[in-house]
């Protein structure tokens, strides 16, 4: 192998455009040392070696001389030609050895490889009409094996000889979720969908047509979500089964987790704010002979309600956050029963000093009933239910004796 590298090496030298100058001279004086196998490894050669220019001369003589090539080894020499010349930019000549490799009947993954790499050509040629009519043949005879097979239906849009039938739309929209296709089913709704159906094949249909999918990270991956789609069909019909809920089950679940459906507490509230305790009496004992509003303008230290009476804008809910009050537990423990109208006889403490308030409205939380809540606790238990489910089947699927995890591998 060294050796004829070395000869190809020399004997490229004084490289032209010409076969003759290429070709090693015992190639025209000895046929029998210069086999078609040898020059077929002198081709691989040049190849290897990044003289793609060389080697192509030598794969065509090859083809011209057809001296016995098998109809596969000319189908592959054209291939690699054709190859050579995309990774060039040169498209009408990596066409031209696509068509000579297509006479000569290649099947399976080749065939749809040469129809992929023939729909770039055109497509990089500004060919784009003839790229979608191969598009279309290739794809009919890729997903049926009949170019004359037909969906029956109503078609909604068509895109060169490609159809979109108003039931791929309706099971499109019935994969949605139940807000969403309310929000589409709509004529209006539905347009919108099949706009954005329609702009999404266009895009696909380019991408095709520039090799995309053989790109090695589109392959990863589509493997990667076949594998996720598989894997939640596995699940869901194996989970389905272990998350049935009936209405006993529900009202157990409703009886141990009353506390999840409770209406909170909320409060309308005003303040004023104080530095300390002695001026906290101070007020408190003020507010004994004169109005709230007057007693917040005189004393409260709080710069942004003291003109408004202390009053918070926004309503104090019992469990979520507020964005004046930094410690809402604390506010609901210091109001307590207080009444709406009265003053809470605690304060609150913050960096800013005590919080004298005032409950301006209120509306006590409760515990809802189970009639009023049986389906929201039906969902709440079915989607327990199913992450137990998946996560034993993980965890069982972790445990079989031919998964080995090599934890040491991972690095810090």
């Amino acid at each position: 192998m060294k050796r004829l590298l070395l000869l190809a090496l020399i004997g490229i030298g004084g490289l032209s455009s010409c076969k003759q100058e290429v070709l090693p001279p015992t190639a025209k004086t000895n046929a029998g040392v210069w086999t078609t196998d040898a020059k077929r490894t002198w081709a691989a050669n040049l190849r290897d070696a990044g003289l793609d220019e060389q080697a192509i001369v030598v794969y065509e003589d090859l083809i011209a001389q057809n001296d016995g090539l098998s109809q596969q080894a000319l189908l592959g020499t054209s291939v690699v030609v054709a190859e050579i010349h995309m990774k060039k930019g040169r498209y009408q000549e990596a066409l031209a050895s696509l068509l000579r490799a297509g006479q000569l009947n290649p099947e399976g993954d080749l065939a749809r490889k040469i129809n992929t790499w023939r729909i770039t050509c055109l497509e990089r040629l500004g060919r784009s009409a003839a790229a979608d009519r191969l598009l279309d043949r290739a794809s009919a005879l890729g997903t049926s094996g009949n170019s004359n097979t037909t969906q029956d239906g109503v078609v909604v849009a068509r895109i060169a000889e490609e159809d979109i039938y108003l039931s791929e739309l309706e099971t499109l929209i019935a994969q949605q979720s139940p807000e969403l296709q309310e929000r589409i089913s709509s004529k209006g709704g539905k347009l919108e969908l099949l706009k954005n159906l329609v702009a999404q094949r266009v895009l696909e249909r380019k991408a095709r047509k520039l090799g995309l999918q053989e790109d090695d990270k589109v392959q990863f991956a589509i493997e990667l979500a076949t594998r996720e789609i598989l894997v939640r069909k596995l699940m869901s019909d194996e989970v389905k089964s272990k998350v049935a809920v009936k209405e006993e089950d529900a009202k157990l679940y409703y009886e141990a987790n009353k506390e999840r459906f409770r209406e909170p507490h909320q409060v309308d509230i005003a303040q004023i704010v104080v530095q300390d305790l002695a001026e906290e009496q101070k007020v408190r004992e003020a507010l004994k002979t004169a109005n709230w509003d007057e007693v917040c303008q005189k004393f409260s230290r709080d710069g942004k309600t003291r003109e408004t009476g202390g009053c918070l804008k926004e309503t104090v809910v019992e469990g979520q956050s507020h964005g004046e009050i930094y410690d809402v537990q604390g506010l609901f423990a210091a109001i307590g029963d207080t009444k709406a109208g009265a003053i809470a006889p605690k304060s609150t403490k913050t960096s800013s000093g005590r919080h004298i308030i005032k409950v301006l409205k209120r509306k006590d939380g409760r515990t809802l009933p189970f009639d009023e809540v049986k389906d929201v606790a039906m969902r709440m238990l079915a989607a327990e239910r199913e992450r137990a489910a998946v996560a034993g089947i993980m965890q069982k699927a972790l445990k079989q004796s031919d998964v080995k995890i090599f934890e040491d591998k991972l690095g810090q």
